[in-house]
């Protein structure tokens, strides 16, 4: 079977909200569609290069984009770009492995600050720690996400 080439959903398209490349291009500092002021695009949808298109990804750039817009509505400045990321692979229900990255607006464009991975060398005790982490993520943004579990 085949991947279907990746882009915004139709809903995006149809809005005019994404350009030629099939996502939604965004400003680094708030995430205000470049083509449509007023109008916010976060998640998979946008073009946050160097971000992941990731959950964790998603849920740091609504936290942005939220402050900016209440910023914008109370004639503050708006909060600095500062976005995280963390991706967890399970390899069974008890270990895990991971890859992370801390973000920021430099220059009108989204940079890595950092980013990391679990050590190739890391043993069973990193493994399993990592799943812990990796269900305690899942409890957490569940409950940030939706107020539950």
């Amino acid at each position: 079977s085949m991947i279907p080439a990746q882009r915004a959903a139709d809903l995006a398209i149809r809005a005019d909200l994404a350009d030629e490349s099939g996502w939604c291009p965004i400003n680094a500092d708030d995430f205000e569609s470049r083509r449509h002021p007023g109008v916010h695009v976060i998640g998979d949808a946008c073009l946050s290069a160097p971000i992941p298109k990731s959950a964790f990804a998603a849920n740091s750039q609504a936290k942005l984009c939220a402050g900016a817009i209440a910023a914008m509505f109370n004639g503050t400045a708006r909060p600095q770009p500062r976005l995280l990321n963390t991706c967890y692979s399970l390899l069974s229900t008890t270990e895990a492995i991971s890859v992370s990255g801390f973000y920021a607006s430099a220059e009108g464009k989204l940079a890595i600050v950092t980013e990391g991975m679990s050590p190739l060398s890391g043993g069973a005790e990193l493994r399993h720690r990592e799943a812990r982490q990796a269900y305690a993520w899942y409890d957490n943004i569940s409950y940030d996400s939706f107020g539950a579990k």
